[in-house]
């Protein structure tokens, strides 16, 4: 499998640079040869002091209100309260920490390389005489940079900056130390307050980075920087600490963090570096090489990925194996125990007010991050979600209290540090119901997290999640009003940023929408399932049971196709970018082609009309589609369509045309990393999908991947597969169990029984 980007030039621009990090602490290495910028982030560094957003008088009365107006047909009015009545303050920013730039003095390089090795997880710089090497250590909790010299002629000065507030810069003996403080108030919208980044006095949370040059050179410490000449070798220890303590602390009284970044540093000396490095190195590969995807192609190491991506048509097998290895990589560097879970952006941003605050946009974005992570075997990396999840739902029940007068916990269309969980909106008027009015995304996580119980069956986590799930499903239960047929609906409801046309303009609030149907249907199916895992709480289980078999389910239109509103409405943009009518066919399980073939057919005929042109994590979702519908051709051309190269240099926002950046990250555009982790969620959908017992081998194998395999991919059960294939069929498949399990394999149209002994591989000749 290819596991090696490069360039035989530095980086100009972000989506150039190579993003390097250790699920709290990241950089992006530009790899400059005169002047080397690492543009540095820390996962806990936003803007805000968690202070909460309430809910204004009578918002209630108002969203009840609201759904009476929508029943009556009276859409705008409706919208229009909300907008009055409802809605709330915006996320906060998730901001850049600074830059570590370092001047070097010499000629220019010969012979140049830049390098992003996705198996070591480590950047590198080569040229004639001098190497650069720089990862980011989970054991060790540093960034480093070691800097060789064959001649001895390594001469350079680190300096730290901030565009945040500085509070001090200073550099003494071998250490640089900058410390700062974060705004306490941050909004990315000029409607609300001019500039996106409000600063107040003892107000925000601190933050310090700290750095530690070892050398076997002269090192000198003026003007706040430090200084190396003559040396052979540099080695460079960087380290980021902030204030926050937890979503619900108020980080501005809490210490300056310097003492903290401080004891990251002191054991480390640049004879330590082989065993940094080493317990780097054991640790990524233990997570990186679990799984590896080959398609036999040629690999083109001679060739930059720049040029690759330029000249792709579809024949370059690399490049499908770099987007599986890159997406996996991406995983480990910023998702890992004890980190915070992935922004729109992962944890690499450099932007002050960075596109949609770099927040958590959690009507598929933020989910989309985490469909990979354990079909492809990275279990460790989906613990930052279930925290995530387990924020939303205490900061939640304030949210279904305040704005509801309802019970359990809801969470809307986008969070932050703070564990935000109110519809925002306010200051857009009407306009805002299309994304703010979305209070199904504690339904999205809440059944999402069960994943991790059916892929790792680990009951310690089960008891963990039950309680998120079981509070997520009664905000919707004592929500649910009757439709006038029987069914139980929730009203007023909203498809994800989409409109249709209704009273002369595009509106978005509907009776209800298939979407908002649908994830009340996963919750429920999955909240059953836990509670008969666990026992107990047989009066909650069996409210649910009474929805269940009440609630509406979505409606086939005349063309054939899913309802994705309350009835035949003209769609304002038949192309849009969501696709969230269809999340009971994948990430859900609810519309399938055994159970309910009318309605999986309808969706394939939805997915059909939205063409196969999209944003970079809109195809990433269409590619998880297409495989689920087993159409390995459809989802082929939608992933040559997500490698198609994206010049930065011609960079815009657009919700169209996506694909992929010099430096591998995903074109929205801009960039936003769920594309990255979605294209490897299709790509393992495309070798395996498991559902229960049943474990099918390459449901949707595209006929151009004539030969190839895949190993070391998770099926539900804690099964571990790994197949082999020629001539587009399967050959060998084995099967790895860590207990007796039964199994049905599903592969070339036959259903074979296979019983698993724990701890013995399975082999399967085909």
């Amino acid at each position: 499998m290819e596991h090696l980007l490069f360039s035989r030039r530095p980086a100009d621009r972000f989506e150039e640079a190579y993003p390097i990090g250790n699920g709290r602490f990241g950089g992006m290495v530009y790899g400059g040869v005169r002047e080397e910028r690492i543009s540095l982030n820390d996962d806990t560094l936003w803007s805000g002091t968690g202070r909460e957003n309430p809910a204004k008088p009578g918002a209630p009365e108002a969203f009840a209100e609201a759904g009476r107006l929508v029943g009556a047909g009276r859409i705008a009015e409706a919208e229009e309260l909300l907008a009055k009545k409802f809605h709330a303050m915006w996320s906060q920013i998730y901001l850049p920490l600074g830059d570590l730039t370092l001047t070097f003095r010499g000629g220019e390089a010969v012979n140049y390389r830049r390098t992003l090795d996705l198996a070591d997880a480590t950047a590198g710089v080569s040229f004639h005489g001098g190497e650069r090497t720089y990862f980011c250590s989970y054991p060790d909790d540093v960034m480093v940079i070691r800097l060789k010299n064959t001649e001895r002629t390594l001469s350079f000065t680190a300096a730290l900056t901030t565009g945040l507030r500085a509070l001090s810069c200073r550099a003494a003996g071998d250490l640089l130390i900058l410390n700062g403080r974060a705004p306490a108030n941050g909004c990315n919208y000029s409607f609300i307050q001019k500039e996106p980044l409000l600063y107040e006095e003892g107000r925000g949370m601190t933050f310090t980075a700290a750095l530690k040059i070892e050398t076997d050179g002269v090192l000198s410490a003026k003007d706040g920087a430090l200084s190396v000449e003559g040396a052979g070798e540099a080695v460079i220890y960087l380290t980021a600490k902030t204030s926050f303590a937890g979503y619900d602390r108020d980080p501005s009284d809490l210490p300056l963090p310097e003492a903290r970044a401080l004891a990251v540093l002191a054991p480390l000396t640049r004879e330590k570096y082989p065993e940094i490095l080493a317990r780097h190195l054991s640790d990524v590969r233990d997570l990186l090489g679990r799984a590896a995807f080959s398609l036999g192609g040629e690999h083109r190491d001679t060739i930059g990925t720049e040029e690759r991506l330029r000249s792709f048509d579809g024949s370059d097998m690399g490049l499908y194996e770099l987007l599986f290895a890159f997406g996996r990589y991406l995983t480990v560097a910023s998702s890992r125990r004890g980190s915070q879970a992935t922004t729109l952006q992962g944890i690499w941003n450099e932007l002050p007010a960075p596109p949609w605050s770099s927040n958590y946009t959690i009507n598929i974005n933020t989910e989309m991050n985490y469909w990979p992570t354990l079909p492809a075997s990275l279990p460790e990396c989906y613990e930052p979600y279930l925290a995530l999840a387990e924020k939303l739902h205490a900061r939640g029940r304030a949210a279904a209290r305040d704005f509801y007068g309802a019970e359990g916990f809801v969470s809307h269309h986008n969070t932050d540090l703070w564990g935000m969980a109110n519809p925002v909106g306010i200051g857009r008027g009407g306009e805002a119901c299309v994304y703010s009015d979305f209070p199904f995304s504690s339904a999205w996580i809440a059944s999402q997290i069960y994943d991790y119980y059916e892929y790792t069956l680990d009951r310690g986590a089960l008891a963990r999640i039950y309680p998120v799930m079981a509070d997520a499903a009664r905000f919707y239960l004592s929500m649910l009003t009757e439709d006038g047929d029987g069914n139980l609906i929730f009203t007023p409801a909203t498809s994800p940023e989409n409109h249709f046309l209704a009273e002369g303009g595009k509106h978005s609030l509907a009776r209800q929408t298939a979407c908002g149907q649908t994830l009340m249907r996963e919750l429920f199916v999955r909240t059953l399932r836990a509670a008969g895992e666990i026992g107990g709480e047989e009066e909650l289980a069996e409210k649910i049971r009474a929805a269940l078999a009440r609630l509406k389910k979505p409606a086939v239109g005349q063309d054939g196709r899913l309802l994705e509103w309350d009835g035949e409405r003209p769609e304002a943009e038949p192309e849009h970018r969501h696709l969230s009518h269809l999340v009971g066919v994948y990430p859900g399980e609810t519309v399938s082609e055994k159970e309910t073939p009318q309605l999986f057919a309808a969706a394939k005929a939805s997915l059909e009309r939205r063409g196969e042109d999209a944003s970079g994590w809109s195809l990433a979702w269409k590619i998880c589609l297409a495989s689920t519908f087993r159409d390995g051709e459809k989802a082929k051309r939608l992933l040559d369509r997500q490698l198609r190269f994206f010049d930065p240099a011609s960079f815009c926002h657009s919700m169209q045309g996506g694909g992929t950046f010099p430096n591998f990250l995903d074109a929205h555009p801009p960039f936003q990393i769920d594309g990255n982790f979605g294209a490897v969620a299709g790509i393992v959908n495309i070798c395996l999908q498991s559902r229960g017992d049943r474990i099918e081998i390459l449901p949707a194998l595209p006929s151009a991947w004539k030969s190839g395999s895949v190993s070391g991919l998770s099926a539900k059960g804690n099964v571990r597969v790994s197949i082999a294939w020629e001539d587009g069929r399967a050959v060998s498949v084995s099967l790895l169990s860590p207990r007796d399990c039964d199994k049905i394999l599903a592969t070339g149209g036959r259903e074979i029984p296979v019983s698993l002994k724990a701890g013995e591989e399975y082999r399967v000749a085909l």
